[in-house]
């Protein structure tokens, strides 16, 4: 009978040990997942910085061009036309 019981337990922490590894593997896969989650989102980060300023930088300058050199330009070359 105490030799059943010992073998009882030994199956019982086997399972136990088998559901700790199992639940560890999955732990760590969910980690790997989680950190290329954040370098991408890192990524993102710098590539939308990046992509606003050459937005904003577009903006500035083509409003520069069309408020003050165009107008400029009509200018000079509105007299030398005629």
């Amino acid at each position: 009978m105490a030799q059943h019981v010992l073998i009882q337990r030994n199956f019982v922490l086997e399972e136990i040990l088998m559901h700790i590894k199992a639940f560890t593997a999955e732990r760590n896969a969910t980690d790997d997942s989680e950190a290329l989650k954040d370098e991408w989102m890192a990524v993102a980060k710098v590539l939308d910085r990046f992509f606003m300023c050459t937005f904003l930088l577009f903006i500035a300058v083509s409003t520069f061009v069309i408020l003050i050199i165009l107008p400029r330009q009509k200018v000079e070359l509105g007299p030398n036309m005629e």
